[in-house]
């Protein structure tokens, strides 16, 4: 069974506008990471990149895969 009490919940009409305002992103880019150290911030700053660009309200979320470098 899956604990979805970190999980939000997100309404948005046929236009991608928000249904409600709870604060919460409306867009996640999620990248999974393994010694990634010399590439990971320039993937993270594309990502706010395109969000800024677009308007959108979004977050990057990394996961780690026990990396043995500084990533």
């Amino acid at each position: 069974m899956v604990d979805k009490s970190n999980f939000a919940t997100i309404r948005t009409d046929l236009e991608g506008q928000r249904a409600d305002d709870v604060g919460a992103p409306l867009v996640s880019a999620i990248i999974p990471c393994l010694n990634e150290e010399r590439t990971l911030g320039i993937c993270i700053r594309k990502a706010l990149d395109v969000f800024a660009k677009r308007d959108i309200k979004g977050e990057v979320v990394v996961g780690d895969n026990g990396s043995t470098d500084r990533s």
